[in-house]
């Protein structure tokens, strides 16, 4: 199945998962609509967030109260707090097949279906594929299914020249992928799973329409994670290190850069333990602050003093978008 997703047509999308709103739990009163304090009123917003000691290792045995959330600068009063090990996974895999991965698509395919097992771990997880050039092409949507990715993966190619591919396949629209991902794919996964996109690419971008914040907005408010696999020829233009590891910070995730005879497994397998090793932090905050259209600016910081003294990494998005 290969259906060629437009940029041009977004859908209307709540965010589900790492910043999400939830009702009051029940027996709490609520105020009616109409009621005067109903401006006031107060959203539970959730938040993924992962942390490694000095040498990568995820640190486990975190409580509440050795971390401080603040959102916009002002803390936030945490109401509750908890490992998140057992949610489902939701992944994208979107493979660049331009014209500058002409040479490493066939290592790039392969490198891709070894990715497939570290992602589906359990009968909840699924993941889709999705190639791109000028246009993105979705090759396979959400399926649990491994051989089906497979064979999706084992059919990104780079659009023959003498043909429309030579004006396709010759420009790359990274941008207005992410924005295609984040508006148009990732709102059709079930509201409790953990998104990631894994996204293969050498990071240039000739021919987008969108630009790089409502690219990475698009990814924030569908509340996805970033994991970069960052490959290039040196014929071309190489590797834009810098645009891929903001891609994948400010989004919560990693970027990796594999050189020729790196072992690949490790990363994968360290990907999956970030996915598997997560804390949810909820916190109440004014509802209709600033819009749903204002990124809310995160941070989450460890305030235990016998923890500081470990350096420890804390990974986590930099902002989210209420989904009201």
């Amino acid at each position: 199945m290969r259906v060629r997703l437009a940029c041009t047509l977004g859908v209307g999308l709540s965010l589900w998962l790492a910043t999400s709103h939830a009702a009051a739990p029940k027996g709490q009163e609520q105020n009616p609509p109409s009621a005067p304090a109903a401006a006031s009123a107060v959203a539970l917003t959730n938040v993924l967030f992962n942390v490694s000691d000095a040498n990568d290792q995820p640190v486990t045995s975190l409580r509440q109260e050795d971390v401080r959330v603040s959102e916009d600068g002002v803390a936030q009063a945490v109401k509750s707090f908890a490992p998140q090990a057992d949610m489902a996974l939701s992944a994208v895999i979107a493979i660049d097949n331009s014209m500058s991965q002409e040479r490493l698509l066939p290592a790039t395919r392969k490198v891709a279906q070894a990715l497939v097992p570290y992602l589906l771990r359990t009968p909840k997880d699924h993941a889709a594929v999705v190639a791109f050039a000028k246009e993105t092409v979705l090759e396979q949507d959400f399926t649990g299914n491994p051989e089906r990715l497979a064979k999706a993966i084992e059919g990104v190619s780079v659009l023959p020249l003498g043909t429309i591919g030579i004006i396709e396949g010759g420009s790359t629209s990274l941008r207005d992928a992410l924005w295609v991902i984040g508006n148009d794919l990732l709102p059709q996964t079930p509201p409790e799973t953990r998104r990631v996109l894994i996204l293969i690419t050498d990071g240039a971008d000739t021919s987008s329409e969108k630009k790089m914040r409502e690219a990475t907005d698009s990814i924030l408010k569908a509340a996805c994670v970033i994991y970069v696999l960052g490959v290039g020829d040196k014929y071309y233009s190489d590797v834009n290190k810098k645009v891929l590891r903001e891609l994948a910070e400010r989004t919560g995730g990693r970027a990796y850069f594999p050189r020729k005879g790196d072992k690949l497994h490790p990363m994968f397998a360290q990907m999956r333990s970030d996915l598997s090793t997560q804390y949810r932090v909820a916190y109440a905050t004014p509802a209709g602050k600033g819009g749903k259209d204002v990124l809310r600016k995160l941070k989450i910081e460890i305030v235990n003093p016998e923890l500081r003294k470990r350096n420890l990494r804390v990974t986590y998005p930099q902002g989210y978008f209420p989904s009201t």
